[in-house]
């Protein structure tokens, strides 16, 4: 599996349309959105040009959620997302 860093943004650089308590994190190629609806897990990994590989998505979710819970990939309908970037896969805890 492919090994990944990943840097936390301060506070004060999360966009205001983001739910209160996200987080945001970039890798060398993707941007993540991490936070919680009604106490559940969510992620977002995107990037500008290209959609994420599995790859790249499988060791975000391993990085930034606990290790012991099932995500899925949701597509959900557009007024319900909110996406930073159009190239870009939600994961949310089941």
């Amino acid at each position: 599996m492919q090994e990944i860093k990943i840097i936390e943004f301060k506070k004060n650089v999360v966009p205001k349309c983001l739910p209160e308590d996200s987080r945001m994190y970039q890798t060398k190629d993707c941007l993540v959105v991490a936070n919680k609806k009604n106490d559940k897990h969510h992620l977002v990994i995107s990037n500008a040009e290209r959609y994420p590989t599995m790859d790249e998505i499988r060791a975000v979710r391993n990085k930034l959620l606990p290790k012991d819970i099932t995500v899925i990939m949701v597509i959900g309908s557009e007024k319900e997302t909110v996406n930073i970037n159009e190239k870009g896969y939600h994961l949310w805890e089941q």
